[in-house]
């Protein structure tokens, strides 16, 4: 079964599903991962930059995370990118991993970046004939 699991930011999925994300991999699961953003500076440190990196490296070892798409879009500023953009990219990757299940973030998160990452979710995995 192919599992993609859509976040906002790098640690989004771990404190959301990781262990259903622990789970699928324990099940021989394909699973993917896709992080929308990635802190840039100067609104972050370089250090907390290559933490957050590495820790993503890390957790896709634990998590046993078959392939990852980082988007490189900036964190916190997703408003600034047009939602067009964002839900092409997400198409994209929904095509080429034709999963089974997707795991997304809530609609009714305060975090503007998770609300529009679930909105170009649902354009991305909008039932269309052919898809699973």
């Amino acid at each position: 079964m192919n599992i993609l699991v859509i976040a906002p930011h790098g640690d989004d999925e771990v404190l959301g599903c990781g262990g259903t994300i622990a789970k699928h991999g324990r099940s021989n699961d394909n699973v993917y991962r896709c992080i929308v953003t990635k802190p840039h500076t100067p609104d972050w440190s370089e250090e907390f930059c290559r933490k957050r990196e590495q820790e993503i490296k890390n957790s896709g070892k634990i998590l046993n995370i078959e392939k990852d798409f980082l988007l490189g879009f900036p964190t916190v500023k997703l408003d600034s990118i047009p939602q067009k953009e964002l839900n092409d990219r997400l198409t994209e990757i929904v095509k080429e991993i034709k999963p089974d299940i997707v795991y997304i973030p809530s609609r009714g998160d305060l975090n503007l970046d998770h609300r529009l990452v679930f909105e170009a979710a649902l354009v991305a995995t909008r039932p269309i004939p052919g898809s699973p």
